[in-house]
């Protein structure tokens, strides 16, 4: 987990308001400085508006208003900067990145705010997070040594209650306009939280109201509250819309103070909220308004130890990549700070919108193993269950698969501790490629390497691939630093080793990339990467090394004006299987490939084998209608994975009423 040293930067107002003393605590030792604004408070309004990355005109934006702002001017970034950092301030900075680039920690730049003074209250609207070190060509809130987080000056305390498990989370949708993709966010964050690393139980509340969200919140504890939907001002106060308790009535808005009030009485586990909606960091700002009127300065106030916001209009789709490398980065069990900077890589020119709230020490929620916190919500006595609400949660469960595990089982024997074993899994979202992978690190490995699950598990990394791809020597420069962050910041492959070969297990290294992104890299980045790991030192190689490639094929679209697009994407994925198929039949020396088939579909007696074999809640007269009834239609005796998913789920839901749960239990066949 990334360790973090704090360089502390707090403002004092002066006769001024365009000049304020700058104060500063680091680990290289204190500091004190003037600064300056770049931006005047009158021009603020304008300024901050060119000073958000365009959004692409068109996109579903997660507001009510239509306004969205566009042009960045490249240079707000330096000149802030350069306001704050002179003198002995600079002197201080540089001596603390030199110290944690020789280290093995992270510099957390905390901006502490006092918006009570009305002189420093404007700066809290001032763009901390663009924040660019010109001269190094590094921008503070994604560098690889530092970390940009706001800490606003409340009278509570930084210190939290030990963190008990499992972790809860409560996911509130509410979208009275229905023009947003929450289903794809609910998708892709539940598809991260079934690989983590962190006990984790999490529920889903959609069509969120008022009463609902007031009643859910009193009765229940979370530590993680996370609001997705539409967000913005309403005169001069942020809010929330909700839905109406008449549906198809439209929005109702929640001022931030309202949710204080109910999130207050559930300080005691709240340690962290996510506002995935537009304007909700609270960055308006007008000297005659309340400065903690914006929706996450007001949960500060209210007491919430950490609140993940967004300071400008962010689009659906951003949203959703955001909220997807949030939650796989806190599921592996690393702090806030590095979610939310890995969350900002991820989305282009709209990097500037998340806003982090801080005010205790780099919160993080513990790994925890599931034995010793007994039975996960959902799973039944006798250990079986199932997920309602996305049948292609069962399809790598169904599939007999005993062939290829015993392969895969024997390469990694063969290969032994001193030789990388890199396994490409590859198909599309109805092909469920991710979920078998969860299935051989959670279930086959551990019984291919008679590994007592109970006591040990596999040790899992995300690698993350980069943006653009500019030759191998920058690749391979970005692997190990990427990876470095997961394992020992600063750390070279040499050091990551030696740290691997102290595990009681062996590691997993996990990717995923897009066909499209693939194809764009071309051909020699599959070389290249193979090549990372074929240099990958093996001298104190004592644990094995598993390296998974998830390449996700991305589906043709559909409709007649998009029939070009869909030739594309098909020629695309095609001419990716096929240099799959000459990876896969190529020998190469200190590191061993293999290219998992796709899954090409499921056939009566998968299904039949599985439902026998895990006690599901079907007939065997089910199972026989559903296939048939395909014959009938298709001529077909196999049903794709897509197919087959929905049919399944609609089955499980009309007998899911035998097993007698609470509605809000999520059920997982593992």
């Amino acid at each position: 987990m990334v360790q973090y040293d704090d360089f502390v930067i707090k403002f004092v107002g002066t006769s001024t308001d365009a000049e304020h003393r700058v104060f500063v605590d680091s680990p290289a030792g204190s500091a004190e400085g003037v600064f300056r604004s770049p931006i005047a408070t009158r021009d603020l309004g304008r300024t901050l508006t060119s000073a958000h990355d365009a959004i692409r005109d068109g996109d579903t934006m997660r507001k009510v208003e239509a306004d969205a702002p566009h042009d960045v001017p490249s240079d707000i970034g330096i000149q802030l900067f350069r306001a704050l950092f002179a003198g002995d301030v600079k002197t201080r900075f540089d001596e603390c990145l030199g110290m944690v680039a020789a280290g093995r920690t992270v510099l957390r730049i905390q901006i502490k705010l006092n918006l009570d003074n009305p002189a420093v209250a404007p700066l809290a609207a001032l763009p901390w997070e663009l924040l660019h070190y010109h001269e190094k060509r590094t921008n503070l809130s994604k560098g690889p040594y530092t970390v940009v987080a706001r800490y606003l000056d409340v009278p509570h305390s930084s210190d939290l209650p030990a963190f008990v498990g499992p972790l809860r989370v409560l996911f509130v949708m509410a979208d009275p306009h229905k023009d947003l993709n929450l289903a794809e966010e609910r998708l892709r964050i539940e598809r991260r939280l079934s690989s983590a690393d962190v006990q984790i139980v999490h529920e889903w509340m959609e069509g969120a109201t008022f009463s609902t969200l007031e009643s859910r919140l009193l009765k229940h504890a979370y530590h993680i509250v996370h609001f997705m939907g539409h967000g913005g001002f309403d005169g001069s106060d942020g809010v929330l819309h909700l839905e109406r308790d008449t549906p198809g009535q439209g929005a109702i808005p929640i001022r931030g103070k309202d949710l204080a009030e109910l999130l207050q009485s559930r300080n005691g586990a709240l340690r962290l909220v996510v506002l995935n909606a537009c304007r909700t960091a609270g960055s308006e700002y007008r000297p005659d308004t309340d400065p903690y009127c914006g929706v996450a300065p007001a949960l500060v106030m209210a007491g919430v130890p950490a609140v993940v916001a967004m300071q400008f209009p962010i689009s659906d789709d951003g949203a959703i990549d955001f909220a997807e490398r949030l939650y796989s980065q806190l599921a592996d069990g690393e702090p806030i700070e590095e979610a939310v900077r890995a969350g900002r890589l991820v989305l282009q020119r709209e990097w500037l919108t998340p806003v982090l709230f801080s005010r205790c020490d780099a919160l993080a929620f513990p790994r925890t193993s599931a034995s010793a916190l007994g039975p996960a919500l959902g799973t039944p006595a006798h250990g079986v269950g199932i997920q309602v609400g996305d049948g292609r949660e069962l399809l790598p469960y169904m599939v007999d698969r005993t062939h290829l595990m015993r392969e895969l089982g024997a390469k990694l024997k063969r290969a032994g501790p001193a030789v990388p074993l890199v396994a490409i899994i590859h198909g599309d979202d109805a092909q469920c490629q991710d979920q078998l992978h969860t299935r051989i690190c959670e279930i086959e490995l551990p019984n291919v390497l008679g590994l007592d699950k109970r006591k040990v598990s596999l040790t899992k990394h995300y690698l993350e691939w980069p943006r653009e791809y500019r030759g191998a020597r920058e690749f391979h420069d970005h692997l190990t630093y990427t990876l470095a962050q997961r394992v020992q910041p600063g750390a070279l492959p040499p050091a990551m080793q030696r740290a691997f070969a102290a595990l009681p297990a062996p590691v997993v290294i996990q990717s995923r990339i897009l066909s499209s992104q693939w194809h764009r890299y071309g051909t020699s980045v599959l070389d290249d990467y193979l090549a990372y790991w074929q240099a990958w030192p093996s001298d104190t190689a004592v644990q094995r090394l598993l390296v998974f490639i998830y390449i996700k094929y991305e589906l043709p679209e559909t409709g007649w004006r998009r029939m070009l697009a869909a030739r594309r994407t098909e020629a695309v994925n095609a001419a990716v299987e096929r240099q799959l198929e000459a990876v896969n039949r190529s020998d190469r020396d200190r590191v061993m490939v293999t290219v998992l088939p796709k899954l090409d579909g499921i056939d009566e007696q998968d299904v039949e084998d599985w439902r026998t074999g895990h006690d599901a809640p079907l007939a065997r007269e089910d199972v026989r209608r559903m296939f048939s009834e395909h014959k009938a239609t298709t001529s077909e005796e196999r049903m794709s994975m897509e197919v087959a998913g929905k049919k399944l789920e609609a089955l499980l839901r009309a007998r899911s009423g035998a097993l007698r749960v609470p509605h809000d239990v999520s059920l997982l066949c593992r």
